[in-house]
């Protein structure tokens, strides 16, 4: 194997001067008009479901005002990456004040790569190639991931380091130190690069001048990020976690410090990859190389500056550092396209001239476009857009944001919280439902000054991934707690409003601290259970409530649901919103025997042709009060909102229930306790709705 920084013997340039950079700048441009595009799409219809896109906006909207201070992360932001970067980014937010300015910034700087990997190419493989490679750079399964995935800094560094190595490539030193430098304020971990090629310059190239003290600076930083500024920039509430926070929950198999985790590495790299294998990581390399035909494997030695980066995610235990589908990749791709170039220049002496680059050539686009196809987004969003007339942007969502004052502290679900970003005070849902902050260990209440909580309660991230074993308790805690109101309910969406201070409740616990700025923490038993009032709400609506007694006329129950829910009626009342008509739906419930889990109720109004006019799905009780929190003597009504776009005639109209398991993929069985009820594949007919005018 050649050592790392021997220089590959060059390709003649062919071609018309500025003709291949010309089709480089087009493909790039194209690249970057799709996922402008999508990302704007994406934002307008509030796909970023995640916290990331938001904590770095409203991390650069505090620092235009003078704090570091970040209310989703409840600490600094600079306590949980060491993002220099923000700083650079904070003056043009003041321009553009908005998540897409983030959105756009990480589209273009991806796009930007395209430019110094030609070069890079170009020199080894000639012009033609080297728009193949650039092709397949920007197809590249991985690369539309680390772009299609939140926002995330890292993948600010991908021009950074192309541009780096044709700075080493070319021999302008003082250029590679300085990319290198800008590249380590990125993040705390990437001071590794320029240790890499600070090593380079020493050995290969006997700079010890520059080498030496760029490696040594890169390692003592590396080495501060990790250990000594994080506990400078947490909050007093966060005293007692561990110096390097991160480090200690994603590598449990090799130790609980840093310094652990490099003795145990170093001692048996070998039995420690063994001991963390798992096949879902196996799969990610073969994602990772496969669509670049193998080829970073025969150019390996250039794979070794993003070895330890390649190990940080292998090693760890989140899944999602090992998935294609994630913004990982991103320190790693500008190695594995360089080690690419590097192989396809060495296969290219196998097999030269004309005949040979296009057989190289094509078989470097076939890979990439089949593993597109099998596992990127770059075709399937220009897919996206050419349909996105067909799902226009949410209407409901637009108008409750429009609902909230520009400067009340509210709690969010993840669709909207990227849209909730300029103030001072917004937290997450998520975390109020932990109950304690998210990568933080320490315990987190809803500050009592927030005023307002627009909330999806199917929030996947909330509801399915983060699922805490007391997250209901913790939000009951949180909104039933006899000092929030309904401003608006529809389907599984509600905008409720802070009214004031709470009625003492049992089991409520203490709130420490004080205010918006620095949350609460909570610390109870396992004795301290929440008890639910029978309206958790005040006045009217109530999203559910507890009923001392069936109501008048009733008779007979209509379905039973795992042999242990009873669904008692469902009564329908024309309801009038913002936007004019809607129905609420009102199903009563009684628990007869333990159930599994919650579930998810969709509730359909059906004309006679079995058209559904209204429709809507929502948990039960809204995941505030699932029915493994009730007691059997108790009846609970739970009201569903569903919208209707057009006003419906008067006539009768089916009442449709279906229901299904919410958290965990499980059948239920569903029985028909009355005569009149008709269960088909999916729903079973519970009621008639006589709609007269």
């Amino acid at each position: 194997m050649a050592v790392i920084g021997r220089r590959e013997r060059r390709t003649p340039r062919r071609g018309v001067p500025g003709g291949p950079l010309a089709l480089v700048a087009a493909l790039a441009g194209l690249y970057a008009l799709v996922f402008l595009v999508a990302s704007k799409a994406r934002f307008d219809r509030f796909a970023f479901r995640d916290e990331d896109l938001a904590l770095n906006a409203q991390a650069l909207w505090m620092l235009l005002r003078g704090s570091t201070h970040n209310s989703i992360l409840g600490i600094s932001f600079l306590g949980n990456h060491l993002h220099w970067a923000t700083f650079l980014l904070a003056p043009f937010y003041a321009i553009f004040p908005s998540p897409l300015f983030l959105l756009s910034v990480q589209t273009l700087a991806l796009a930007a790569g395209a430019f110094p990997l030609y070069r890079i190419a170009e020199r080894r493989l000639g012009s033609d190639l080297g728009v193949v490679v650039v092709g397949a750079y920007l197809i590249y399964p991985a690369l539309g991931y680390v772009n299609f995935s939140e926002f995330h800094m890292p993948s600010l560094i991908v021009p950074l380091l192309f541009w780096a190595h044709d700075a080493y490539e070319t021999d302008r030193r003082n250029l590679l130190v300085a990319l290198l430098v800008a590249v380590a304020l990125v993040q705390e971990n990437f001071p590794l690069f320029g240790a890499a090629y600070g090593a380079l310059l020493a050995v290969h190239r006997r700079d010890l001048a520059r080498g030496l003290p760029l490696t040594i600076g890169c390692l003592v930083y590396f080495y501060l990020g990790l250990q000594i500024f994080p506990p400078l920039f947490l909050s007093k509430a966060s005293v007692a976690l561990p110096t390097s926070p991160a480090l200690p929950n994603f590598y449990p198999e090799l130790g609980r410090s840093v310094p652990d985790l490099l003795i145990n590495f170093a001692r048996d790299p070998v039995g420690a990859f063994a001991n963390v294998y798992e096949p879902r990581k196996g799969l990610w390399l073969a994602q990772l190389f496969l669509p670049l035909a193998l080829l970073p494997l025969i150019g390996v030695n250039w794979l070794l500056p993003a070895a330890p980066f390649f190990a940080q995610h292998f090693l760890s235990s989140r899944a999602n550092e090992t998935s294609i589908r994630s913004h990982y990749a991103a320190e790693m791709i500008p190695f594995l396209f360089i080690a690419a170039v590097v192989g396809l220049a060495r296969v290219r002496r196998i097999v030269p001239g004309r005949l040979g680059a296009i057989l190289l050539g094509g078989a470097l686009i076939a890979a990439v476009v089949a593993g597109n196809i099998a596992l990127g987004c770059q075709f399937f969003l220009v897919r996206d857009i050419l349909h996105m007339g067909e799902k226009p942007p949410d209407p409901l969502r637009k108008r409750l944001l429009a609902m909230i004052p520009p400067d009340a502290a509210t709690v969010a679900s993840f669709d909207v919280l990227p849209h909730l970003v300029n103030r001072f005070h917004i937290y997450p849902l998520h975390d109020v439902g932990r109950g304690h902050l998210l990568k933080r260990k320490f315990a987190f209440r809803l500050p009592s000054d927030t005023r307002y909580a627009l909330t999806d309660w199917t929030d996947d991230l909330t509801f399915r991934t983060y699922d805490s074993g007391r997250l209901d308790q913790n939000l009951a805690r949180a909104f039933a707690d006899g000092s929030w109101s309904v401003l608006h309910a529809e389907g599984s969406i509600t905008l409720l409003t802070r009214n004031g201070s709470a009625p003492a409740a049992k089991g409520a616990g203490r709130e420490a601290g004080g205010g918006a700025a620095a949350g609460g923490a909570a610390r109870g038993g396992k004795d301290d259970a929440f008890v639910m009032p029978p309206r958790p709400f005040v006045g009217e609506p109530q999203l559910f409530e507890i009923l001392p007694s069936p109501p008048p006329g009733f008779r007979e129950p209509k379905l039973l649901v795992d042999g242990a829910l009873e669904l008692l009626s469902a009564s329908v009342v024309p309801a009038m919103t913002d936007e004019g008509e809607g129905i609420r739906v009102g199903l009563l419930w009684r628990l007869r025997a333990p159930v599994p889990g919650q579930y998810l109720v969709k509730v359909e109004i059906i004309d006679t042709k079995g058209t559904a006019l209204a429709s809507a799905d929502h948990p039960l009780c809204y995941n505030l009060f699932p029915p493994t929190r009730w007691d059997p003597s108790q009846i609970v009504r739970d009201d569903v909102w569903l919208p209707v776009s057009a006003p419906i005639p008067p006539g009768d109209y089916a009442v449709a229930v279906g229901v299904e398991g919410y958290r965990a993929a499980r059948r239920v069985g569903i029985e028909r306790l009355s005569a009149d009820v008709v269960i088909t594949t999916n729903r079973a007919i519970v009621s008639v709705w006589k709609n007269r005018p």
